[in-house]
């Protein structure tokens, strides 16, 4: 079903209309009661009809629609109405013929909104990136089209959907399908290879049961590889078509008009999974270019947004630039988005997060991340944004809610699983965030993200061993030792080793002429030298830039010297905390 800005909204329970009711979900069309006997086929074409009702259906959409695997006549479709009108015999004529044209249902429809069934009552489903076989199949557009079926699944909502950030790190891994999905703790797996055979693109699609083992669906998609919507509806249609799937409703998606655009953003989303400067760059000139091949391609729009703020993030990006450089250009692109689909729930999100993070406009941030939460209530990266907004606003419990629901639905996400730690270290539960961000190193050894958060942990708690052991560790990886000389330095400060401290400052400002180290970092350990004056000169210096860790400003240990001092208080001000946080938090 269609809102006024084109996005296709969650299917309907049901339709009624009349003494009809048309189950979306059981596929059931009743009158008074009685259940009436449908073809499949004519069942997709009234729902369609009444989806888009008052609405004109061109004969070439619906034909697109009903047959997306073949070609045939609009004699077939012809058939279908006449059919349909036989079936609701007196009120036949609900379906009016545009001559030359098409069909539409004119007729007063009542919809049954659906209820959400339980957590415990979804089916898990994770989506594996497809593998390429041979050396002509582009491995990027392969991983592509199961993003695209990653986000097409995720409409329905009696499924849970592992997202994209879940399933990414088994690109291109010979790993055993089962072993993941257990480890994604999956009740099925849908695994694909595409193989590029001339013009053609040869796509081999299953389903696997994760309890049994058994592959429960398996079919071969054939299409011409330059008709990208083609080939992305079909997978699509043969995957929800599987027995254990059919009796779902999968609305349509957003997308570009232009079938290269389309085939250029698919690429850019394999390379955002990446989380390196290097892929993020390219992925958003991929989308650069999409969304100047089709200005009206709204995910186009978001997912350049993303890219952007992506590269903001100094702790999760190496080599990543001032937020001051980046985020007026993803303001720019999500701002492109939502003039094109403002329901748009991926372009809300990033747009939330920018809010929380950059224009520090919680309370609007708030509305437009509650927004994106009811149009995709399962949107685990929605859900991780919010829990970093209340964790800054001071609304711990509400934070360490949302955070844990982010996990639920990405339960391996390293980096969901590091921020409930340091949501419990913003709350000053220290020993508790220990505990936590401990287990996700030995799950993630290789994470200089999850060292980084634990070793200040470790220092919160006056663990400085400890802390320094960790911090140690971090140095040692190349692409994380201005991460582990910040870490360092202020655990030893704290310590009591001063002059310690003054090597990895001295350190840290020979880095800042290589990469960008924010202001906020050397700041802590001059805080920890009890140099206030020189701390408070480079907090002030932090507001210019603007990175994201200055919402932790009051949240943050490294300051509590600080809060009775009138530059920091104005300082917390600016960023828009102070009025925010709730009374003896």
């Amino acid at each position: 079903m269609k809102n006024s800005d084109g996005v296709l909204k969650s299917a309907p329970a049901a339709f009624v209309f009349g003494p009809f009711r048309l189950d979306c979900r059981r596929r059931v069309l009743e009158r008074d009661g009685t259940a009436l006997p449908i073809y499949p086929r004519a069942f997709d074409a009234l729902v369609t009809l009444l989806a888009n009702r008052d609405a004109l259906m061109s004969k070439a959409n619906l034909l697109d629609r009903l047959w997306p695997d073949s070609t045939v006549g609009e004699n077939s479709l012809a058939r279908i109405v006449s059919d349909l009108r036989k079936l609701l015999g007196d009120h036949g004529d609900v379906i009016v013929t545009v001559p030359r044209q098409g069909y539409r249902f004119d007729g007063a429809v009542q919809i049954e909104a659906p209820t959400a069934p339980s957590a415990e009552a979804r089916t898990v489903i994770a989506v594996l990136p497809f593998q390429t076989i041979g050396t002509e199949a582009d491995p990027l557009l392969a991983f592509g089209l199961s993003d695209a079926l990653i986000a097409r699944l995720s409409q329905a909502e009696a499924l849970v959907v592992r997202p994209t950030t879940a399933v990414a790190h088994y690109q291109g891994d010979a790993v055993s399908l089962i072993n993941a999905g257990r480890a994604l703790e999956a009740d099925l797996v849908v695994a694909g290879h595409v193989r590029q055979q001339g013009e053609r693109l040869r796509t081999t699609v299953q389903v696997l049961d994760v309890a049994s083992g058994a592959t429960v669906w398996a079919e071969q998609v054939d299409e011409n590889g330059a008709d990208i919507f083609r080939l992305e509806d079909a997978i699509a249609q043969r995957v929800a078509a599987a027995p254990v799937l059919r009796h779902l409703v999968f609305p349509e998606r957003i997308r570009a008009s232009d079938a290269r655009a389309y085939e250029l953003y698919l690429q850019a989303r394999a390379l955002i999974s990446q989380r390196t400067t290097e892929s993020l760059t390219r992925a958003g000139t991929l989308l650069q270019e999409s969304v100047d091949r089709d200005p009206r391609f709204a995910l186009g729009h978001s997912a350049l947004a993303e890219t952007y703020l992506l590269r903001s993030l100094a702790s999760m990006v190496r080599g990543s630039r001032p937020a001051i450089e980046l985020m007026p250009l993803a303001k720019a692109a999500v701002g492109e988005a939502l003039t094109i689909a403002p329901n748009l729930p991926e372009a809300l999100t990033i747009s939330a997060f920018i809010g929380f993070c950059y224009d520090w406009s919680f309370r609007a941030a708030e509305r437009s991340i509650a927004c994106a939460l009811q149009l995709a209530p399962a949107n685990s990266l929605a859900h991780h944004y919010y829990a970093i907004g209340l964790s800054a606003m001071r609304r711990h419990d509400e934070a360490l809610e949302q955070i844990r629901t982010a996990r639920e639905l990405d339960p391996t996400s390293t980096v969901v699983n590091v921020n409930v730690g340091m949501i419990l270290y913003w709350a000053g539960r220290f020993d508790d965030a220990c505990a936590q961000l401990k287990n996700v190193v030995a799950i993630n050894p290789n994470s200089a993200f999850a060292r980084f958060r634990f070793g200040l942990a470790l220092d919160a708690t006056g663990r400085f061993d400890e802390a320094l052991a960790c911090f140690d560790a971090l140095i040692a990886m190349p692409e994380s030792n201005m991460h582990g000389t910040v870490g360092r330095g202020h655990a030893l400060a704290r310590a009591g080793l001063s002059r310690d401290a003054r090597r990895d400052l001295d350190r840290l400002h020979a880095m800042a002429g290589e990469c960008y180290v924010p202001s906020s970092y050397l700041a802590e350990i001059h805080c920890a030298l009890g140099e206030t004056d020189h701390a408070m000169d480079l907090l002030e210096q932090t507001l210019f830039e603007r990175p994201v860790m200055m919402i932790s400003l009051l949240n943050n240990p490294k300051f509590r010297p600080l809060a009775d001092n009138p530059r920091f208080r104005r300082i917390v001000g600016e960023v828009g905390l102070i009025s925010l946080a709730q009374p003896g938090a």
